[in-house]
Formats: C-alpha cells, sequence, structure tokens
C-alpha cells in the first residue's frame, strides 16, 4: 500500500500538535533586549517617581498603577486560557500553570477592601480572594483532567527551550522583592508592571504559535496515516 500525501488541505484539518512540535524557539536577542528595556525603564521610572510628588500617588500602596497590574494580569490568564484550548502536551501544561500563578497574581495585585491603604475604587474583600484562587485552582485541575498527558514527556527539561522568557520574569519580581524590601515602594511596582507587560507580551507570542498549523514530517512508506 502507497503511503497517504499531506496535502495543504489536510494539514488544515490535524489534530492539535502535541506540545511544542513544530513550534520556534522564542529568538533570543529579541526576548533578552525588549526585558532589558523594560527593566531599565521600570527602574527609571521608579527612580525618578521617589522625587515627583505629581508621579509618587501612582505608585502607592493599593494605587493606579496596581489597578493597572491587576487588568494587565487579568488579560494575560484569559489569553493563556486560550492558547490552553489550542495546546496539547507540554504546552498545555505551560498554559494551566501560568494561568493558576496568574490568577493567585491578580489576586495580590488586587487592592483589599479592608486594607488600611485602600482608598476606593475596585477591590476584593478577604473572603472574594480566597475563593477566586480556589476557583482558579478547580479550574487548573478540571483542565489537566480533560487535557490528559503524558507527564514523562511533558516534563522533560529540553521543553524549557520554549519557556525560558519566563525566567526574566522571575527576574523582574526578584527585583521587585527586593524593592519591597528595602521599602521602596515605587521601583517595587513598577518592577512588577514591567514582568506582567513581559508575560503578556509572552502570552501574545505563545497563543499566535499555538494558531499556526504544525510543521508537517515526511510520510513513512507503508503507513496509512498522515504525518502528524
Amino acid at each position: 500500500m502507497s503511503c497517504q500525501e499531506l496535502t495543504p488541505d489536510s494539514a488544515r484539518t490535524l489534530p492539535i500538535r502535541t506540545g511544542f512540535h513544530g513550534t520556534p524557539t522564542p529568538a533570543l536577542l529579541p526576548w533578552i533586549v525588549g526585558g532589558l528595556a523594560l527593566a531599565a525603564l521600570a527602574a527609571l521610572s521608579g527612580s525618578i517617581a521617589a522625587d515627583v510628588d505629581q508621579m509618587r500617588f501612582f505608585f502607592d500602596e493599593n494605587g493606579p498603577i496596581e489597578i493597572l497590574q491587576a487588568v494587565c494580569l487579568a488579560l494575560t490568564a484569559v489569553i493563556f486560557a486560550v492558547a490552553f484550548l489550542r495546546s496539547s502536551g507540554a504546552r498545555a501544561l505551560y498554559c494551566v500553570a501560568a494561568f493558576g500563578a496568574i490568577v493567585t497574581a491578580t489576586t495580590r495585585e488586587t487592592p483589599r477592601c479592608s486594607s488600611a491603604f485602600y482608598d476606593g475604587g475596585m477591590c476584593l474583600t478577604s473572603t472574594g480572594k480566597d475563593w477566586i484562587v480556589v476557583l482558579g485552582a478547580v479550574l487548573c485541575l478540571a483542565a489537566l483532567v480533560w487535557r490528559r498527558l503524558n507527564w514523562r514527556k511533558v516534563l522533560h527539561p529540553v521543553a524549557l527551550r520554549w519557556v525560558w522568557p519566563s525566567f526574566g520574569v522571575m527576574a523582574m519580581l526578584a527585583g521587585a522583592e527586593v524593592a519591597e524590601h528595602v521599602v521602596w515602594m515605587a521601583m517595587e511596582e513598577s518592577l512588577e508592571l514591567a514582568a506582567y507587560l513581559y508575560l503578556a507580551a509572552f502570552a501574545l507570542w505563545f497563543l499566535y504559535h499555538s494558531r499556526q498549523a504544525p510543521v508537517a514530517r515526511e510520510a513513512v512508506p507503508g503507513s496509512l496515516t498522515p504525518p502528524r
């Protein structure tokens, strides 16, 4: 029997790719330069804000910047959720992990209604924050049950080649933690916003490539199934 050839029409009907097959790895230079530029801008704005009264209020605890951070995180969570629906394997696992972490971070950045620093506007009660985290965890567990994974494959270290920009996010958040430790609020909030914007950009890149048709491999002679 002859093998079934892969045509452009059949390529579009192939099932969702497994893991990261057919996906380009993030280009090193653009993501590193972009991350450094964001971090530098955040550091500059945080430094200036400490000495400019007109800017300082924007970086206050529970101030406008935290609302901006929460909105950015919420949108990023939605992007990863959509990417998950088009993913499987290691890609799906990363989307679930990112979604869970972002939901938790969103509740952290949303002002607590009972906070002494809360001056009005959007807020969440302590109970509301807890319920959102629980709901996020339930959704993540349900997603993992629905999208069955081969854990031996999805946890392979080679998958880090596709998600390494996440370490840039962690580095910025680590800098924010240091700023919080030395009570440099403007710097802390600036670096956090930079980290979340960087993560949002990566989420969009992730979603874009999850919508692309997988790269076809050559058909194996004698096979009745199309290449994946």
